[in-house]
């Protein structure tokens, strides 16, 4: 049964089994020490037995493995919540019994013994005699105060669960301290008698339990707020993915459907008027699309505080830009199958009137879907416009173009109005000139200088870019999308599609795909787990009258 208010998320579940097997570590490694200190000094002080009986050492050493077994418990594979909470709970317990066997056969070979004896008849060192007497009940309540104060400060569980726990461990020490009282009135010491041991032992521990209780009480509450912070309605947000030319887009998890989905947040930073205006209109054009080869769509709302987002589909792959960027160069056969997808998805948009006008590497993703590898999806129409908008209605700020300026069409620079599906086309062949040769289509060290080559450099072919051979109907289909003037274009995308089944290259199958996928997926994974999230090349707004974007 989940206690109420506890998250049971895969993060959560893993956050937990991690700090619960490093506490055990930890405390474990301290218990060691212990252990061997111990051990260490009743084997060149042999006097030492009077004071610690020999057995209690296995004791000691038995706590310790206690603690060890809740390491090896918890770490490595994934483990539910329960499970950890019940291995951690039962290894607490017998630790602290195994601790509390030591502090009692302490106690009762001090009463037996007769060093203790003799200072206690002696009223000059009878005070350090009672002393010594209690020494192994403080002695254990202070290790087991260490050890839950340090796990409630660590382990990340609710106030109720560490209350119970907490009071399960301790309560061992009230009997303990009433039967060493017992025990000393029995031989006629009363200045401890059996009640007020078993009181101060009770009030020690309820101050240790309260203390640990508040401790996990705040620091569960802040990982909490820190989760409610995360929370978008039905969704939870779970890791940054990357960043593109309108927000954020995070890793989430429905509450219900418990389905991985994508949430893309409009950036704080650019949630003036024109920006919320554009993020809705890209979610709502979006949503009209239904090609297979463009990402879906599930929901769109605004937070309580107003943060526009919605959810689409969660893509299992990589950007054209990052397999460029692990890979190099492309087949062919892979430069062709995808340049098909992504035309089907863009015609699908033109026919009901939708010009991407940001079709670059980034927003292009190759995923695993359905059984199936390099199923191309086009993402990102945070600049989307609609061919027959009317005059007025733009969004942009009269006098500018928004783009990524390694990838944008020469008319849309003269004119950025003109934007048509040919414009579309332009970057698509810009993005096949980049997997064919693993290099942009215009460098320049300036944001001005590339585009002032996208309207007057004609492009080098791929093959010599490349130097190496390029099938010939391909390099010149690529160079037809790259002509400075669209009426020299493929007309439209289904024109692009018939173009490219005519190309003369092998058939990019599916065994291709997942060899290099096995061959490269845990680089790309790794990539992203040592690094910042990506970021793509840069799409920006220029200002046509000042030439500065």
């Amino acid at each position: 049964m989940k206690h109420a208010g506890e998250t049971t998320s895969d993060e959560a579940q893993a956050l937990l089994q991690n700090r619960v097997a490093s506490f055990a570590l930890s405390f474990g490694a301290i218990m060691l020490v212990a252990v061997i200190g111990r051990t260490i000094a009743v084997l060149r002080y042999p006097e030492e037995l009077a004071f610690v009986p020999a057995g209690t050492l296995g004791f000691q050493a038995a706590a310790t493995g206690c603690l060890l077994v809740i390491y090896l418990l918890t770490r490595g594979r994934p483990r539910s919540a329960g499970f950890v909470r019940v291995v951690e709970a039962s290894g607490l317990l017998a630790a602290g019994a195994c601790l509390e066997v030591v502090a009692f056969g302490m106690t009762e070979r001090l009463l037996w013994g007769g060093a203790i004896h003799d200072m206690l008849r002696d009223p000059h060192t009878r005070i350090f005699g009672y002393f010594a007497l209690v020494m192994p009940l403080i002695g254990l309540a202070f290790v087991l105060t260490y050890a839950m104060v340090m796990r409630a400060a660590f382990v990340p569980t609710s106030a109720r669960h560490t209350t119970l726990l907490t009071l399960a461990v301790g309560a061992p020490l009230v009997p303990i301290g009433f039967l060493a009282g017992s025990a000393a009135d029995g031989m006629g010491y009363h200045l401890f008698s059996s009640s007020s041991l078993a009181t101060g032992a009770a009030i020690q521990w309820g101050i240790t339990t309260v203390v640990c209780t508040m401790i996990s009480k705040v620091i569960y509450g802040l990982r909490e707020e820190v989760r409610e912070a995360k929370r978008l309605g039905q969704y939870t947000l779970e890791g940054l993915i990357g960043e593109g030319g309108m927000g954020m887009v995070y890793r989430a998890s429905h509450a219900m459907l418990r389905r991985p989905t994508a949430i893309k947040l409009l950036a704080p930073d650019r949630a003036g008027t024109e920006a919320l205006e554009r993020f809705e209109r890209e979610v709502q054009l979006t949503a009209q699309l239904t090609h297979p080869n463009t990402v879906t769509i599930f929901d769109y709302g605004r937070t309580d505080d107003g943060v526009l987002y919605y959810a689409m589909e969660l893509l299992d792959g990589a950007t054209l830009e990052e397999v460029v960027e692990i890979d190099g160069p492309q087949p062919p056969a892979r430069v062709v199958r995808v340049l098909e997808q992504v035309a089907g998805a863009l015609g699908e948009a033109h026919t009901i009137g939708l010009i991407h006008r940001d079709v670059k590497p980034a927003n292009i993703v190759l995923a695993r879907q359905g059984g199936e590898n390099d199923v191309a999806k086009v993402v990102d129409f945070g600049l989307v416009k609609e061919i027959e908008r009317r005059v007025g209605a733009t969004v942009s700020r009269e006098g500018t173009i928004s783009g990524t300026p390694l990838y944008m069409a020469p008319e849309i620079l003269t004119e950025p109005d003109a934007g048509s599906p040919r414009s579309d086309l332009y970057a698509l062949g810009a993005v096949g000139y980049y997997m064919l040769t693993g290099q942009h289509v215009f460098e320049g060290k300036t944001v001005i200088e590339i585009l002032g080559h996208h309207m007057h450099s004609a492009p080098m072919a791929p093959s010599v870019r490349l130097g190496d051979r390029v099938p010939e109907e391909l390099e010149r289909l690529i160079l037809d999308c790259l002509a400075k003037d669209p009426a020299e274009r493929p007309q439209s995308a289904s024109e692009l599609r018939r173009r490219l089944e005519q190309c003369d290259v092998p058939r990019w199958t599916q065994r291709k795909a997942q060899l290099w996928w096995e061959a490269h997926g845990p680089g790309l994974s790794e990539r992203r787990t040592s690094g910042p999230p990506p970021r793509s090349e840069t799409t920006m707004t220029v200002d046509l009258v000042t030439r500065k974007a």
